[in-house]
């Protein structure tokens, strides 16, 4: 096992990150870890098209996954990503 030093990174991983400038890791998260997040996301989401459709700046509800959805709704008001 490789020993551990600055926030618990490798020599090896440390050495990679100076070289590159990055260092990319597997997430330590679960999708079932995750899954709260995104049933908020889809949440606030859905709450934010049926105020677009409401005000008719949606004509239809979106389609497709999450990030297919949210695409849809910048698309009809870029600024609601605030």
């Amino acid at each position: 096992m490789a020993e551990l030093g600055v926030g618990g990174l490798s020599a090896d991983q440390l050495d990679e990150f100076d070289r590159n400038g990055f260092l990319a890791i597997d997430s330590p998260l679960t999708d079932e870890d995750l899954a709260p997040v995104y049933e908020e996301y889809e949440r606030i989401l859905d709450g934010l098209v049926d105020r677009l459709l409401a005000d008719g700046t949606l004509s239809e509800r979106p389609a497709g996954g999450l990030g297919n959805r949210y695409s849809a709704v910048l698309a009809a008001d870029p600024l609601s990503h605030r």
